[in-house]
């Protein structure tokens, strides 16, 4: 239907570039959407691929706090341990908030 085609629309447009914001909101809704439409795992690849383009997104973190509990949602076992591992890279000191928090 209409959502489907407008994920189909969001990724010709993250393949044709744009600018690093335009991208960040493509990949952010594309995920969304992905997630609405219930391709969980579609929205967590497409969350992984914002992540490699953006690691350092002041939503890295909450990204990858999201893609966690959709790992063990979709008992993606394999991939809990590198979401731990990162999760535990991009949060702050204890008594500092996390960025864009």
């Amino acid at each position: 239907g209409e959502a489907s085609r407008a994920v189909d629309w969001m990724d010709r447009a993250l393949k044709a570039g744009g600018t690093p914001q335009q991208r960040v909101r493509l990949f952010l809704d594309r995920a969304a959407l992905q997630e609405k439409l219930r391709l969980r795992r579609d929205a967590f690849e497409t969350r992984d691929r914002f992540l490699k383009e953006f690691p350092l997104h002041p939503l890295a973190l909450e990204t990858l706090e999201g893609m966690r509990r959709d790992a063990e949602t979709l008992s993606m076992t394999q991939e809990i341990p590198r979401l731990d591992r990162e999760i535990e890279r991009l949060k702050p000191p204890p008594g500092k908030a996390a960025p864009g928090r």
